[in-house]
């Protein structure tokens, strides 16, 4: 089979094309390629076996779909698929924790069925999913409790606080408690003690019941 190369034209603005390049960059392997940025547009060059080259622009053009159905004008401003979200900061989080985020940061949001509905930037989702991911991270052997995780998650990123900072002050709020394997666990359902952390609203300190979400 000869070696050979095909050139392909894809149409974007001129900061849509930056970011379809990083993209592509950074979920394809492409070895035998030039990518060039013009005014209108990007201008791939693939270098290979006929075979390669097919597989390797069928892998593109699934990039592109996934980002340009991300960015679907909704009535809340944008629609961001989790997957693309996902596949550009290549880290996972929870996304009921993003809206949540966002929803706090003043910006409207909605997750559902794999997609988070913002008037924010994607770059702004981004930033804060990538966030989110790393304080997950962090707690992961703090936390034993999903839910315990989504709290302190929530309230570090929408705070810019040391996820530890927050753990010190939610016990003092009542709103987190340790137990005998010196873990953090909730009081509360999580979104409640959100509330309650983020107006400094003491919860039941020296109540005996501890319920556990």
């Amino acid at each position: 089979m000869p070696f050979t190369y095909r050139e392909y034209y894809i149409p974007c603005r001129k900061d849509e094309c930056i970011k379809l390049v990083e993209l592509i960059r950074e979920n394809i392997s492409l070895p035998e390629a030039v990518i060039e940025v013009e005014e209108h547009g990007i201008r791939i060059r693939l270098y290979g076996y006929k075979t390669d080259i097919k597989n390797s622009w069928n892998r593109i053009k699934r990039v592109l779909k996934i980002y340009r159905e991300s960015i679907l004008k909704t009535l809340l401003g944008y629609k961001y698929s989790i997957e693309s979200i996902v596949a550009s900061i290549r880290k996972t989080f929870p996304p009921q924790i993003l809206a949540k985020v966002l929803e706090k940061k003043g910006y409207t949001a909605k997750y559902s069925e794999g997609y988070i509905e913002t008037n924010a930037s994607r770059e702004e989702v981004e930033e804060i999913a990538n966030r989110i991911a790393d304080v997950i991270q962090e707690i992961r052997f703090d936390a034993p409790s999903t839910t315990t995780k989504y709290f302190i998650a929530t309230a570090s990123v929408v705070e810019d606080k040391d996820p530890r900072e927050v753990i010190d002050e939610a016990i003092e709020l009542g709103l987190l408690y340790r137990d005998e394997d010196d873990k953090v666990r909730l009081r509360l359902e999580w979104r409640q003690a959100l509330d309650k952390y983020l107006r400094r609203e003491p919860y039941g300190k020296n109540s005996s019941s501890i319920e556990e979400f």
